[in-house]
């Protein structure tokens, strides 16, 4: 991503997720994109060095992506309320499309998947939260969940 360098001084990237921030680039461009038009360069290339030691489990992954989007819109998606309405199809969908995937790439534990059933199961709880509660509560529910290898459904 490149953007001039006023942009950020009206819009900067969101300080929740600054434990893992995933979905952080989708977020700044669609606020962004409210202040003007967005070019792509479709045939730009670009390297992006992977570094599997430093990886989070597929589940934390699966969880923090999902979530991130919820928290992002509810802070700053004007329209939040219509899109609480398609978010069950949307899980559903995406938990069927990491269920293929995690068969296809041989995770017979299927991580990713218990990732999405984490968060159809849960989200309901997140989005309960005022944006206060959510302030401090997420930052710390991303810590534990990247410090943690047990099982989450409990500490919701």
């Amino acid at each position: 991503m490149t953007f001039r360098r006023s942009v950020f001084e009206h819009i900067r990237f969101d300080e929740l997720l600054e434990r893992y921030a995933i979905s952080e680039d989708t977020d700044v461009s669609y606020r962004v994109a409210r202040q003007g038009v967005l070019l792509r360069a479709l045939n730009a290339r670009i390297y992006h060095m992977k570094a599997e030691s430093g990886r989070l489990s597929r589940f934390s992954v699966a969880v923090l992506s999902a979530f991130n989007i919820l928290v992002l819109h509810r802070f700053h998606n004007a329209h939040f309320d219509e899109f609480k309405k398609h978010l069950r199809p949307f899980f559903f969908k995406r938990m069927m499309q990491l269920t293929l995937k995690d068969l296809l790439s041989g995770r017979w534990s299927f991580p990713s998947t218990k990732g999405i059933l984490f968060v159809l199961l849960n989200y309901d709880k997140l989005l309960s939260k005022s944006t206060e509660e959510l302030k401090i509560w997420y930052p710390q529910f991303q810590q534990r969940l990247i410090d943690s290898s047990i099982n989450l459904f409990s500490r919701i």
